[in-house]
């Protein structure tokens, strides 16, 4: 999957004194991270750089034996567009999806810290993996980074506003709740409804310290989930800032 690391092993167990191993990839698709040996095998460690296929080819050669064994691993390179995580499968998971925008906007300004993901569904749901569509907030700086998702797991460009990003404080990134926590918590204190966009932001406003899974729901109501105290409010007034009156189950 892309951007997602893979590992490729080869054995060396039968290779005689004086013989070597060399591997060839290119280097537009794919990045080693890492080599070791593992018993008598070889194994790497690559990331994939863009979508595509390419090949990784091993060769060994033989020393006093004078062979040459050459070993060609083809490789794709691919994203689960808009597939959603099975409850037996792991695909990518939400936190997943943000580790991977904020290492693209990071890529771009290292400095950059999480203000906020605004995530969408295509159609209300009461399903967390139907939120599929994502936009990273960062602080870059004096401005602001924003990437939007493209698919599940990718995304555009970092498009850069030379202004601060008002009303929100930096989330130390990352956060140990996923959404699907999150979403149980949710069910758990009583709304069961379907919600159509799910904000994680801190917001700037008295008492609150700490990040929230804000749930906007089809009724109207502004749910909150609490990242670190994994508390349930609500704000009654249809108002997107959280409310002191707390219905945790």
């Amino acid at each position: 999957m892309f951007k997602e690391p893979f590992k490729v092993k080869q054995s060396v167990g039968g290779t005689n004194p004086g013989g070597s191993v060399a591997i060839k990839f290119d280097r537009a698709y794919l990045d080693m991270t890492d080599a070791s040996m593992q018993g008598t095998d070889i194994s790497w460690t690559f990331n994939s750089l863009q979508m595509g296929n390419t090949q990784i080819i091993v060769t060994i050669y033989g020393g006093v034996a004078k062979y040459v064994l050459q070993h060609v691993y083809d490789v794709q390179i691919f994203v689960l567009d808009e597939v959603k995580p099975m409850a037996s499968t792991a695909i990518l998971s939400y936190l997943g999806r943000v580790n991977i925008a904020m290492r693209l906007i990071r890529e771009q300004y290292p400095d950059a810290q999480l203000y906020e993901v605004q995530a969408t569904a295509k159609a209300p749901s009461t399903n967390p993996n139907d939120i599929s569509q994502l936009k990273v907030v960062c602080r870059a700086g004096t401005g602001t980074a924003i990437i939007n998702s493209t698919g599940w797991g990718t995304f555009g460009a970092v498009s850069f506003i030379g202004q601060p990003w008002l009303e929100d404080v930096v989330i130390d990134w990352p956060i140990a709740m996923e959404l699907t926590e999150a979403d149980s918590l949710l069910k758990a204190a009583g709304f069961t409804g379907s919600y159509g966009n799910v904000t994680l932001r801190h917001p700037l406003y008295p008492g609150v310290n700490e990040p929230y899974y804000i749930f906007g729901m089809t009724s109207g109501q502004y749910v909150f989930v609490g990242v670190n105290d994994k508390k349930v409010t609500v704000n009654q007034a249809g108002q997107p800032f959280v409310s002191t009156e707390s219905v945790t189950a």
